[in-house]
């Protein structure tokens, strides 16, 4: 594009992340986010941290991911959203971590991010697929708690 005379927009940019991420490209995605801080006039959105830690739940480093939440608070200032937490709580519950996804539940009511039916259905799902009805069923019934 710069060969071209043109510049990408974030917008441009949050689709070629978001492309890696599908197909297990985290890596070339982080590249690109330090070529969108590198570039006047584009910043990092939400939208674009999602796609990132979208990519490496993909790869099932739920550590990377995390650490890009703390980046995106460090140097935009932008919190995390419902889909964010949301990925993040589904990479738990598929590599057998539920309790650490419902974790996640309290840190989204700490950083005053609604739970919704979503976040819940992951941490129903995640309990059941290990077998344990159980936490599954208390879940269930904490969803109310949460106005669910």
């Amino acid at each position: 594009m710069k060969e071209s005379g043109s510049k990408p927009s974030t917008s441009t940019l949050n689709i070629l992340i978001n492309e890696y991420a599908k197909v297990d490209g985290a890596i070339e995605s982080t590249k690109l986010l330090e070529l969108m801080s590198q570039e006047e006039n584009i910043q990092p959105n939400d939208r674009t941290y999602n796609h990132l830690v979208k990519a490496w739940c993909n790869r099932k480093n739920i550590k990377e991911a995390r650490n890009v939440v703390y980046k995106m608070l460090a140097s935009s200032g932008i919190y995390p959203n419902v889909v964010m937490y949301n990925t993040i709580a589904r990479a738990y519950a598929e590599v057998a971590k539920t309790y650490k996804a419902e974790q996640m539940i309290f840190e989204m009511q700490t950083n005053k991010v609604a739970p919704n039916e979503c976040a819940c259905g992951i941490i129903v799902s995640g309990y059941s697929k290990e077998g344990n009805t159980t936490d599954a069923l208390r879940f269930v019934y904490r969803m109310k708690e949460l106005g669910l």
